[in-house]
């Protein structure tokens, strides 16, 4: 489905008419009926994250998607790195469900998966999540993108994570700025969460990676290029719009109070 209107397509940056884009992938497990909040909606409640009522949540009827590629760059990169995803996404699925214990790191073993193509579809739905003017701002991704057979991503400038979500909550944030209050530090992190990962975009990276880094996906592999990986991936929860919180339901309904207990009967 396209947009009668031109707009700014999310990779290229280019005015065209925009296509509707699955995110995931729709055979990467997001084919059935899902909700979304957008904006205040989902954080200016008292009751917790995942209640939908008085949240105004618009339907999906058959998965999460949005109209932020041109057609262009759907069907390029659905053909170049969709495929190699969907395996990866199923793959991960079957050798993690009902495995593991929040809290802990499963070892996952990946057999004849394309790292390059991995990542790119992985930064190309993180591209969905952002606005026009990101890919702008970081033309290098752009250009990793736009350019199947390129590799080499800076991790110094950007790192890419992930963490298996075993919590109530999808994800589709683009660029937040987060702050220490104890120390000044500031993180800008993107992040979009589907069963079974969520996939988290650092820039400028500092300190020790909190997930599981997979930035090397795109430095030590060519396109197409099949490798057997092993990946300890730990095992957290997402029942927050918020990136980097892992409460538990419980946590967040103590800390909501009386109202989210109220709200929940």
């Amino acid at each position: 489905m396209e947009t009668k209107e031109k707009a700014f397509c999310h990779i290229c940056g280019n005015s065209d008419r925009l296509s509707h884009e699955h995110v995931p992938p729709r055979k990467a497990l997001n084919y059935s009926r899902v909700y979304s909040v957008e904006g205040w909606n989902a954080v200016m409640s008292n009751a917790p994250p995942w209640i939908l009522k008085g949240r105004y949540p618009k339907q999906h009827q058959s998965g999460f998607g949005e109209q932020t590629p041109c057609v262009s760059c759907n069907n390029n990169t659905g053909s170049w790195y969709a495929p190699a995803f969907i395996d990866f996404t199923l793959e991960g699925f079957i050798s993690s469900i009902g495995i593991g214990a929040i809290g802990q790191s499963l070892k996952i073993e990946f057999r004849d998966i394309k790292p390059l193509n991995v990542i790119k579809q992985i930064l190309s739905m993180i591209m969905s999540a952002n606005s026009h003017t990101f890919a702008a701002r970081h033309s290098s991704l752009r250009k990793f993108l736009l350019c199947k057979d390129a590799s080499g991503l800076d991790p110094m400038e950007y790192r890419i994570s992930l963490y298996l979500n075993r919590g109530s909550i999808g994800k589709f944030l683009g660029i937040t700025g987060m702050m220490n209050f104890f120390t000044g530090e500031r993180h800008f992190v993107s992040e979009v969460a589907a069963p079974p990962f969520s996939y988290f975009l650092e820039i400028n990276p500092t300190g020790k990676c909190r997930y599981f880094d997979i930035t090397f996906f795109a430095n030590a592999y060519s396109y197409d290029f099949e490798s057997d990986l092993s990946l300890p991936v730990p095992i957290l929860e997402s029942n927050s719009p918020f990136p980097t919180d892992h409460r538990s339901q419980a946590e967040i309904v103590d800390c909501l109070g009386v109202a989210a207990t109220m709200a929940t009967e």
